[in-house]
């Protein structure tokens, strides 16, 4: 294979053309067989890489040489782009990296707080089950003392009555009944005036006035009036 066409000579080589490839000084071994990038050569003081292809269908190989000047300044040209878009980068991540921090403080903080609440509402709600809970016993310690009474009038030998304080009859017990003749459904709803003589209406009204005003009345001796 000899040389046919050399776009550049370089200083010092002579005439290329008419000359084996392997003749040349910058052929190395094995070059013209493999066709691939051998290592740079120093030719007249300039860095080189030599590139060989053979043409497919023709018993003829292109060789090209490019110095390392060359190849270098597209990528010194981009260089400036490149640090931009390296800073810009950059710039980015630690903009992230700080969005990502505020949003792991955040997400602390609330999670602090939702904590704090639940122990605050879980404590509320205990206090107010305790609350319920003392507040039934004591309602049924109520119920309880209110069935005893109950029991006991139910089974008493005195008359004994419930008015409200304009002296409507609300119960009346078994002992009334037989003491005044009137059973429970035909006292309910009537005045208890209606037992008590003319004379002693004026202590009975002034007793009502009294309990309406919050006082509490002593005993007093009531004669009343029976069905018969």
């Amino acid at each position: 294979r000899r040389v046919l066409f050399r776009s550049a000579r370089v200083p010092g080589e002579g005439n290329p053309l008419g000359r084996r490839l392997n003749e040349l000084p910058y052929v190395g071994p094995g070059a013209l067989a493999q066709g691939t990038f051998r290592q740079f050569d120093e030719l007249d003081g300039v860095l080189r890489s030599h590139a060989w292809k053979k043409i497919a269908g023709a018993d003829l190989v292109v060789t090209a040489a490019l110095s390392e000047e060359d190849a270098l300044q597209a990528f010194r040209s981009q260089r400036l782009w490149i640090v931009a878009a390296t800073l810009g980068l950059s710039l980015m991540l630690i903009v992230s990296a700080a969005a990502l921090v505020r949003a792991l403080r955040l997400r602390l903080r609330l999670a602090g707080q939702l904590r704090s609440e639940k122990a605050t509402l879980e404590s509320a709600v205990a206090q107010r089950t305790s609350e319920l809970r003392n507040a039934f016993e004591r309602l049924r310690g109520a119920q309880a003392g209110l069935s005893r009474m109950a029991a006991i009038v139910e089974h008493s030998r005195d008359a004994v009555m419930s008015t409200d304080l304009q002296g409507v009859v609300q119960t009346w017990n078994p002992a009334a009944e037989r003491i005044f003749g009137y059973s429970e459904q035909e006292m309910k709803g009537r005045n208890v005036r209606e037992l008590v003589r003319a004379e002693d209406l004026p202590p009975i009204d002034d007793d009502y006035r009294r309990l309406a005003a919050g006082e509490t009345l002593g005993s007093m001796r009531v004669i009343r009036i029976g069905k018969d």
